[in-house]
């Protein structure tokens, strides 16, 4: 039962550790805006505030807003396609038979027009927005990752706390012990027993200690905070402890389209606007049209204005090849309407499996809450199961063997109640991630 107990904990560590490692490598490129402060201060940190401090120093999140903005300006630029060219033209043409060169000067102004001109600016809108929700997206990523990794340093926290105390408790019972055998009430065997046990809890100490330590070291190069600082993290694990069950009908309150359908709808948007600009490419005419006018005179004389040459021109445009089943613009057609198919699959794909991921979701946080009400059940019972065990042992009917059971059972039963507690913060977060809600909507 005890081996069974270890590797369940040694199950949820490596899990937890795992989750950390992707965090750091998802926001490793954050800006480390005071990592060199000379003077370190105690900050006080929740989650959100933890949020806050990896976005705004995170490279990727500044990388993606710079291309958000060329987007944007793009977008609200596209009209400039109906800007007509305008040139201004002057020359001097001179000779050995030319006693006075003659001078000439001009302006010339044309525009050409396509109904690719509308799928152009679509396309450009279009593109604004999927950066858009790229955007949203890589920041939703991020503070997913950060609020794990900040409830994994209250999971840590909690476990060294644990830990401590049992610490006290082996030292304590040895203590005890040792001060019975001088009287000549125990055996020796116990005193060294009890001793083995002290040490034994000595080690995990500081074996959480450190994991402690270098998650934390880890989490402040994630938020860009100097390692001088200390931290005090202001969340608790308590409140899903007792948090109230998660329904179907919550899941369905929100209007906001979930992330992965609103990256495929776009997506599947911009396929059709490419399809269109396809298929105008291949038989939409072009609309061509110039004006220009020149002056000419001497070098002597100068330019002469009145004898200024006015010249237009208008013109239509329509090919033809687009009509020829195997062109290269009826094939350019074929590949947008496969494109256009696979997405729209995608898509269709994305929603029928939303709601089982939903599901799926909801069955995982139910399992959670159930597990956490049998572990506080466990907690109670060991704490009974110890309690009893200690006082059979003061009385001697108790061996020091069963004693120490009793408290690595309690123990291990309040890091298995923290273990699940984390466990059921993360099954949120994904669920809510997956809905696209803001993060702690769904928290009661």
């Amino acid at each position: 039962m005890r081996n069974g107990g270890q590797m369940a904990a040694y199950n949820v560590a490596f899990r937890i550790r795992r989750c950390m490692a992707l965090a750091f490598i998802a926001l490793t490129t954050a800006a480390p805006h005071s990592i060199f402060a000379k003077e370190a201060a105690a900050l006080s940190l929740s989650p959100e505030e933890a949020v806050k401090y990896a976005l705004d120093g995170n490279i990727n999140i500044k990388r993606e807003k710079i291309s958000l903005g060329s987007a944007k300006r793009t977008s609200g630029t596209s009209w400039n396609k109906f800007i007509p060219s305008i040139n201004a033209s002057g020359t001097m043409t001179g000779g050995d038979n030319i006693d006075d060169p003659t001078l000439s000067a001009g302006a010339s102004l044309s525009i050409g027009l396509t109904p690719s001109v509308y799928t152009a600016i679509r396309s450009a809108s279009l593109s604004y927005q999927k950066q858009q929700i790229d955007y949203d997206t890589a920041v939703r990523t991020i503070e997913l990752n950060v609020r794990k990794a900040y409830y994994n340093l209250l999971y840590e926290k909690e476990n060294l706390s644990l830990m401590q105390a049992n610490l006290s408790t082996a030292q304590r019972q040895y203590n005890s012990n040792a001060a019975r055998y001088n009287r000549g009430a125990l055996a020796r065997l116990d005193v060294l027993s009890a001793q083995v046990s002290w040490q034994n809890a000595q080690v995990a100490y500081e074996k959480a200690q450190i994991t402690l330590e270098t998650d934390m070291d880890s989490f402040k190069q994630i938020l860009g905070i100097a390692q001088e600082t200390q931290i005090e993290l202001t969340g608790s694990l308590d409140k899903f402890i007792s948090m109230g069950e998660i329904k179907k009908e919550d899941t369905q309150k929100s209007k906001v389209t979930p992330p992965e359908i609103a990256s495929l709808e776009k997506q599947v948007e911009i396929a059709r606007n490419n399809l269109l600009a396809s298929r105008f490419n291949a038989w939409g005419p072009t609309v061509t049209g110039s004006y220009s006018y020149t002056m000419n005179g001497t070098l002597d004389t100068g330019i002469d204005t009145d004898s200024g040459t006015k010249r237009w021109t208008l013109g239509v445009t329509i090919p033809l090849d687009g009509f020829i089943p195997f062109s290269q613009r009826a094939v350019a057609i074929s590949a947008q309407k496969d494109s256009l198919e696979s997405l729209e699959l995608a898509l269709e794909n994305a929603k029928s499996t939303f709601n089982t991921n939903v599901d799926s979701a909801l069955r995982k946080i139910k399992y959670s809450q159930s597990v956490i009400k049998l572990r506080q059940s466990s907690v109670n019972l060991a704490a009974q199961t110890y309690s009893m065990s200690l006082d059979a042992y003061n009385r001697g009917s108790k061996d020091l063997l069963s004693l120490q059971t009793a408290l690595d059972n309690l123990t291990q039963a309040k890091v298995n109640l923290q273990a699940e507690a984390y466990n059921l913060i993360c099954n949120i977060l994904d669920l809510e991630n997956t809905l696209g809600v803001p993060f702690g909507t769904l928290i009661k």
